[in-house]
């Protein structure tokens, strides 16, 4: 038992003083006086809204801090609700709760009497005191989060969920929060953006869920598909399912293989053969590879007529742009664009894409002249680059589908499709299987769907694979560019590019400038982290970039010397170092706290890193902050992010999606391109080694690309091949369209 705790190890006492709070995490460390002696001590931990003069409770355990001595390390620091009519009175007229004072108190004892513990949570009740209603409100508001909240938030503290994960919880569920843990912890994975399996076990078990109780084995296995498709995978074969779902569970996975059984006879989950393998979906996933295949084969196999004089127009059209006369698969591409409800152009770089819809869109304005016309691309900076390219306004694809927070869905589909005849959807590598499930729930009966994209690339983040599954369905018209052009002739990227696809070391160069693909090796980490901060700062400097808005360094993995946390924090120290004024100014002041323990100034380039819908901003998008300051009278900070747009306000709660942006991961810069790309190679990160990520990276690079690290790093990527993602789409295109005789697999 702890010294001077009650019978149950709780330690109560009145607050004297408020050391430090954080009002993002509600960390405190408060000075108490103990109820049983008065000594003073001091409390560390979460805890509840805290103020002085509470009463408050708390469990932990004591420890010697060395510099401010005894302390008692607290699981959660309750703030005891008055539980009197006298307490509250006291608490009122003491202005526990704002706008609400002695008057407040008078006229609540008046009417309540000793009875008016009973109603403190009845805002309605409270009112016909003859109070206002916001002061009964705010009342009733402080008295709940004294009691019913402060309780909840000790038991999901006791499991080490931090206060914004409360909140989101708490928010969810309302007041019915603590039954629905205790009757399906499990929810919390499904329900709770930043609770895992893990988590939620974690609590099943501490409530007395047996290891080996059905719920937990049936919520290991659907946690085992979804981590699955985060892999990229749709399915698994049961044999890999049963076997990872034993390692979480710690448990024989012969004793997982009857719940799969019984799930999928519930249709919880769903068994098919993909070519002559069983494989194993979760019931949602399977209806999104079946509502694509049967979108495609219904609608968009179709071929429309053509204009007897099409070669003859393409080839006008081509000159009256002043573009040299299109290659055979490039006048192909325009012809199929036209001709087909869907159709996919695919090239790597400097193949010509960006001619053949410079030609389409010229052929279809005049064909049809009141035709509607979007372009889109997954990324704000994929979007741009296509504006930029092209002439006409592109939009993302989810300010185009236009999402709904509160319906956790886009609000274009087939009740209300887009408002376009013709598409084009650049970047379509990065389509998973939801996401063109969401295109062509939207895209118009009588409309074309243009997909472009390179298939060489990385595959999309998310599940599916579904650029390479069209294309190998054989049904869907398909256009591929294999002759380079570039206008700069002696550009050796595109070089490398093919090199890589065909697993051959790329023809590096040392550095000059009369060279625009450079490989600098040493085998010594810290040599090529300070090569990568000096090409990255001093030598684009020389060359005429600007290190903010034209050099990207790409690298595979995060950890490591030369992952992308060190080396921000190399380059932000070259960059835009912390100087003596903001040190005048105070650190705290002009920062941003990040995640990952590094911080964010003003000036400094940051990344978004998960879709943002209340702010507009996604996955991806990249913008530099402009100002950090104060906001209101709180002591929270609030940051203003300049996109390429526009600029968006971010408060403390929006911070942890922000990451800097001068060195980024190679599968974050899909869709992007960049007037310098430096990629740091190291075999520290050799699990990530492969050739569709070398080349996606080098593809990246607009006017100057320098790969800087080992040369064996290369050696490794190159070798390295992609574990082909378990997708049914492929096959189920192809036998809906009557294209292929059994299954297709990747």
């Amino acid at each position: 038992m702890l010294n001077g705790a009650d019978d149950k190890g709780r330690i109560r006492g009145l607050v004297k003083k408020i050391v430090h709070l954080n009002l993002e995490t509600g960390f405190h460390i408060i000075q108490v006086a103990m109820e049983d002696t008065g000594q003073d001590v001091t409390f560390v931990g979460p805890g509840d809204r805290i103020s002085e003069g509470d009463q408050v409770e708390a469990q932990g355990k004591w420890e010697i801090h060395p510099k401010f001595g005894r302390q008692l390390k607290a699981t959660f620091i309750c703030s005891l609700a008055p539980n009197t009519t006298a307490e509250i009175i006291a608490a009122l007229n003491a202005r526990a709760v704002r706008g609400a004072g002695a008057k407040t108190a008078e006229k609540l004892l008046a009417a309540f009497g000793d009875k008016l513990p009973e109603v403190m949570s009845e805002a309605a009740s409270l009112s016909t005191a003859g109070i206002g209603r916001q002061q009964a409100e705010a009342v009733s508001s402080w008295w709940c989060e004294r009691t019913h909240d402060a309780s909840l938030r000790a038991f999901l503290s006791s499991h080490n969920i931090g206060r914004e994960t409360q909140n989101k919880i708490m928010e969810r569920y309302g007041a019915e929060t603590r039954k629905r843990i205790i009757d399906d912890p499990y929810r919390l994975e499904r329900d709770i953006r930043g609770v895992g399996f893990k988590k939620s076990d974690e609590i099943a078990l501490s409530i007395g869920v047996a290891r080996d109780d059905p719920r937990r084995i049936e919520a290991a296995i659907l946690h085992g598909l979804h981590a699955a498709g985060r892999e990229g995978h749709c399915a698994l074969p049961m044999m890999n399912l049963s076997k990872n779902v034993a390692e979480i569970l710690s448990i024989n996975d012969a004793r997982i293989r009857p719940h799969i059984v019984d799930m999928v006879q519930r249709r919880r989950l769903i068994e098919e053969d993909i070519g002559g393998a069983v494989v194993i979906y979760e019931r949602h996933m399977h209806e999104t590879e079946e509502e694509v295949a049967d979108a495609i084969a219904s609608r968009h196999l179709a071929r429309r007529k053509a204009p007897e004089d099409l070669d003859a127009r393409i080839a006008a059209s081509a000159a009256s742009l002043g573009l040299p006369p299109l290659h055979i698969n490039q006048i192909h591409a325009v012809a199929n664009s036209l001709l087909s409800d869907l159709s996919v152009i695919t090239g790597g770089p400097g193949s010509g894409k960006t001619s053949c819809l410079a030609v389409l869109l010229d052929i279809y304005r005049a064909m049809e002249p009141e035709g509607r016309i979007m372009l889109c691309a997954p990324t704000g900076r994929a979007a741009q680059r296509m504006t930029e390219s092209t002439g006409v306004e592109a939009r993302t694809l989810h300010r185009a589908l236009e999402w709904k927070p509160q319906q956790s869905g886009f609000s274009r589909n087939e009740e209300n499709p887009l408002e376009a005849d013709l598409i084009l959807i650049d970047e379509a590598s990065m389509l998973d299987v939801r996401l063109m499930r969401d295109v062509l729930r939207a895209t118009p009966q009588e409309a074309r769907l243009v997909l472009i994209g390179d298939i060489d690339q990385l595959p999309s983040v998310g599940a599916g694979r579904v650029l390479s599954d069209l294309i190998q369905s054989g049904c869907v018209a398909v256009s591929r560019l294999t002759k380079v052009f570039r206008q700069d002739a002696d550009s050796s990227i595109p070089a490398a590019a093919a090199a890589i696809n065909a697993s051959r070391m790329p023809p590096f160069s040392k550095p000059s400038r009369s060279s625009d693909f450079w490989g600098v090796f040493t085998d010594d980490p810290e040599e090529a982290v300070a090569k990568i901060v000096n090409l990255s700062v001093n030598v684009a400097r020389d060359l005429g970039f600007d290190p903010i808005k034209d050099v990207q360094v790409l690298s595979p993995g995060h950890a490591g010397p030369l992952g992308t946390i060190n080396l921000n924090r190399r380059i932000q120290e070259a960059i835009n170092p912390l100087t003596s004024a903001h040190a005048s100014a105070g650190a705290n002041a002009l920062s941003v706290r990040l995640r990952d323990g590094g911080s964010a100034r003003i000036g400094d380039r940051v990344i978004q890193t998960s879709n943002n819908y209340t702010l507009d901003v996604f996955n991806g998008d990249i913008g530099v902050i402009e100002d950090i300051r104060r906001a209101g009278r709180t002591k929270k900070t609030e940051a203003v992010i300049r996109f390429e747009d526009r600029s968006v306000i971010y408060d403390e709660s929006a911070y942890n999606d922000v990451q800097l942006a001068y060195a980024i991961s190679i599968h974050k810069s899909q869709g992007s391109e960049f007037p310098l790309t430096v990629i740091a190679l190291s075999t520290q990160h050799y699990m990530l080694l492969r050739r569709t990520l070398l080349y996606t990276a080098i593809t990246r690079a607009r006017k100057l690309c320098a790969v800087i690290g080992q040369e064996r790093a290369v050696r490794l990527a190159l070798r390295g091949t992609d574990k082909n993602r378990i997708t049914g789409l492929c096959r189920k295109i192809a036998l809906r369209a009557g294209g292929m005789d059994g299954a297709v697999g990747n």
